[in-house]
């Protein structure tokens, strides 16, 4: 037992460097990772600064759907009072 090589044991020499090379391998997964991450939030530019007509012409349509479906449950509402009043 005490002279007979163990498979474990890695001699002293060898450890820094075997230390070394999976650190270098975790740090290279590691920046692959962040920059696989980076790419996927990267963005150009903003959509609405790029293109501010759509954005205009969607704030209209917006502001029109909301107006008439305003209108459309106030005649509504008017309707059931006149039915419940008479």
């Amino acid at each position: 037992m005490g002279n007979a090589p163990h498979s474990l044991h890695i001699g002293p020499r060898k450890m820094p460097a075997l230390a070394q090379a999976l650190s270098l391998h975790a740090r290279r997964a590691a920046d692959d990772s962040a920059a696989h991450v980076h790419q996927l939030f990267k963005r150009k530019k903003n959509f609405a600064a790029r293109e501010p007509g759509v954005i205009l012409v969607f704030c209209i349509v917006g502001t029109i759907a909301l107006l008439l479906v305003g209108l459309f449950i106030h005649k509504k509402l008017a309707a059931r009072r006149a039915r419940t009043q008479s």
